[in-house]
């Protein structure tokens, strides 16, 4: 489980345009994913948060992008949705007792 939230890691940080960006990490549902798990287990909550962390400044970054180059409506609101989505899971990490996970 690790290594799988690695390699979304690492396929999410993968240097792309925002749009095709955008639409790889809907594809992979990664936020469904992230929401969707649960564990006491808390070094795999560390490799959760590190994955979501990732995607959340990916978003960020895609969300700047489209607005500087005046994307299309949707694409905007792609990226708006997936930084609100980010956002919205970070709370369950930052209140785990366990300082590796809220950091």
């Amino acid at each position: 489980r690790d290594r799988v939230c690695q390699c979304l890691e690492q396929i999410v940080t993968k240097g792309m345009d925002f749009g095709p960006k955008i639409e790889m990490i809907k594809y992979l549902r990664v936020h469904e994913l992230i929401s969707s798990t649960q564990t006491d287990d808390e070094e795999f909550l560390i490799h959760i948060g590190q994955l979501l962390n990732a995607i959340g400044l990916q978003a960020i970054q895609c969300r700047s992008e489209s607005y500087v180059s005046k994307s299309s409506p949707d694409v905007i609101n792609n990226t708006d949705n997936m930084v609100q989505q980010s956002i919205q899971l970070t709370g369950r990490f930052l209140g785990n007792e366990d300082d590796g996970v809220s950091e």
